[in-house]
């Protein structure tokens, strides 16, 4: 919406959207964000989070193994879960647990990448004035910060979520720069032609 001329017009359009639809909130939802940090569901969270940086600590290099948490944690029953097994709620903690900090490096090197192969993307697009494929390349990155903070709270590593906007950001990287060469083949025979017919 930014990156758009009229973009400021979406943009209040959807500020003014969020402000009515905040006014028909459940009173329990409204409560749970002013409550936020001293309910329960946090403090719960924040046990979560300590005990899996632990984890983390414990089995540094490999980990746990890929989806092993849930087993990890019913064996060991650790007092402050109270007997239920739960995820840590966090992607990083949840990749840096089951997959040590080696895991976890990759996971952040992956992530870095998806924002570098956009920003190829974009200026690709801008090169042959495609603007479709220029906003559409800021999208995929505006969802991957949305899916990147939506991940410090909730487990969501092996939902296809982050492995089809990897996916995708790499389709839209692999077509622009297929458009890009064409345009510029085609840009090379014109120039060539201008070049043959002012000769003769």
């Amino acid at each position: 919406m930014l990156k758009l001329r009229v973009g400021i017009k979406y943009l209040l359009t959807f500020v003014l959207l969020s402000v009515v639809l905040i006014n028909f909130l459940p009173e329990e939802q409204m409560e749970r964000f002013s409550n936020i940090g001293e309910d329960k569901t946090s403090r719960q969270r924040l046990i979560y989070f300590t005990y899996g940086i632990g984890v983390m600590n414990d089995n540094p290099v490999l980990g746990l193994g890929y989806y092993n948490w849930g087993q990890y944690i019913g064996f060991m029953q650790p007092r402050e879960f109270k007997g239920r097994a739960e995820e840590p709620h966090n992607i990083f903690i949840k990749v840096g647990a089951e997959l040590g900090y080696t895991g976890l490096i990759c996971f952040l090197l992956i992530t870095i990448f998806v924002f570098i192969i956009n920003s190829r993307t974009r200026r690709a697009a801008k090169k042959q004035g495609n603007k479709f494929f220029l906003y559409l390349a800021h999208g995929l990155d505006a969802g991957f910060v949305g899916y990147l903070v939506a991940g410090f709270f909730v487990t969501v590593v092996y939902y296809p979520f982050f492995w089809v906007q990897m996916a995708m950001t790499v389709a839209l990287n692999s077509i622009t720069n297929n458009q890009l060469r064409n345009f510029e083949v085609a840009e090379d025979s014109e120039i060539i032609s201008d070049h043959s017919a002012k000769r003769v």
